[in-house]
């Protein structure tokens, strides 16, 4: 049974833009600093399909310009979050994403990518639909 796989990578400055987006569209509290850095931080059991019934494996912790460095301000984000974020990302851009098969996010190098396989049978429904 074939299955197509397509893998996006995302620069950081992608990311970024992503992140703030979505923490503005969504009302999360950030600082009104500005976004100095994001450092993605994964588990043990990265790069798995994310579902309603297994621990998160990756997070992405916002990094904001603090002017003292004994309180850094920082602000988490969910797997769901990031993926969401890279999804409306791909919108804005006009890249085409299947609305059917899987979506599965991982850590790339220092920055992140989003993984998208289809089944043979996913394939046939989207043609049919």
């Amino acid at each position: 049974m074939p299955t197509d796989v397509r893998k996006l990578i995302f620069t950081k400055q992608e990311l970024r833009l992503a992140f703030q987006n979505l923490c503005k569209a969504k009302g999360i509290s950030v600082p009104q600093a500005p976004l100095e850095s994001f450092q993605v931080v994964e588990n043990s059991t990265a790069g798995r399909i994310v579902s309603e019934h297994t621990p998160e494996s990756l997070k992405v912790i916002l990094h904001y310009v603090s002017h003292d460095p004994n309180k850094p301000l920082r602000v988490q984000l969910t797997e769901d979050q990031i993926m969401e974020a890279m999804i409306v990302l791909c919108k804005q851009e006009s890249i085409p994403l299947p609305r059917r098969g899987q979506k599965f996010i991982q850590k790339h190098k220092d920055t992140m990518a989003l993984t998208i396989g289809m089944t043979e049978n996913d394939l046939r429904v989207a043609r049919e639909g």
